[in-house]
């Protein structure tokens, strides 16, 4: 089983950029291989790595905050109408409206959510990752999901023009 591509998308989501990545990753299989007696169950390798990699991303989060400031939206929307129908400028305005919707959601909240919807893990695989339970992972994204719907709805109808459900 290859893990580096899945602690990489982990550790990429949960850190913001600039962040030292590699060393997050590099340090999680260290972490991971100084431990490996704890390992249980062999076959909750992804959930316990993925364990591993979470913590040491949210304490490198914790350690460097971020402090810059997002544009308003309006403001984004009147630079969006200035430059006209450029489709890949749109797209990337979605984008970047998305990720900024997810950045802002709270740290457990925005894991499970990865988790569950970008990697496709089960509700039971995200609760090994969390350490939490199954129902709890439930409740997380449940309330990313509206949290995430609450905020882009301003934006629904540039959304929707690009096939982003929202």
């Amino acid at each position: 089983m290859h893990l580096r591509p899945f602690v990489a998308g982990l550790v990429a989501r949960l850190t913001p950029p600039g962040a030292d990545r590699d060393d997050l990753v590099q340090e999680t299989f260290v972490r991971a291989w100084t431990h490996l007696a704890e390992l249980v169950e062999p076959d909750a390798v992804r959930g316990w790595i993925g364990r591993i990699a979470a913590r040491l991303a949210f304490e490198a989060v914790r350690r460097r905050r971020r402090t810059a400031a997002l544009e308003s939206a309006a403001a984004k929307e009147r630079a969006v109408e200035r430059r006209g129908p450029d489709h890949s400028h749109l797209r990337d305005e979605a984008r970047r409206l998305l990720e900024a919707a997810i950045a802002r959601l709270p740290s457990r909240r925005r894991l499970a959510f990865h988790l569950r919807v970008g990697e496709g893990l089960s509700h039971a695989e995200v609760a090994r990752v969390l350490d939490t339970t199954i129902a709890t992972t439930r409740i997380y994204v449940c309330k990313a999901r509206a949290q995430l719907a609450r905020e882009l709805a301003p934006h629904r109808d540039l959304l929707n023009a690009l096939g982003v459900r929202s």
